[in-house]
């Protein structure tokens, strides 16, 4: 008590709040399997992102000197 007043009062729980907290409980599993999904394709789609750009991309160290005079930088 608090002042001379209840700080909480207890109740019973009504019969059908343990079958809609069951049900709350399965639509975010459902929301959670679908975001790993998506974040799976996402990450397989970045990982094809980054080896295409590693395929492509030459270090400055080992650009030639004519790929360098070509940008103007020799």
């Amino acid at each position: 008590m608090r002042l001379g007043k209840p700080l909480v009062e207890i109740r019973p729980v009504p019969a059908d709040a343990a079958e809609e907290e069951r049900r709350r409980i399965e639509r975010k599993a459902r929301d959670i399997e679908l975001l790993n999904r998506y974040a799976d394709e996402l990450n397989a789609q970045a990982e094809e992102i980054l080896e295409y750009q590693a395929d492509i991309f030459v270090p400055p160290s080992k650009r030639s000197k004519k790929s360098k005079k070509l940008r103007g930088k020799g």
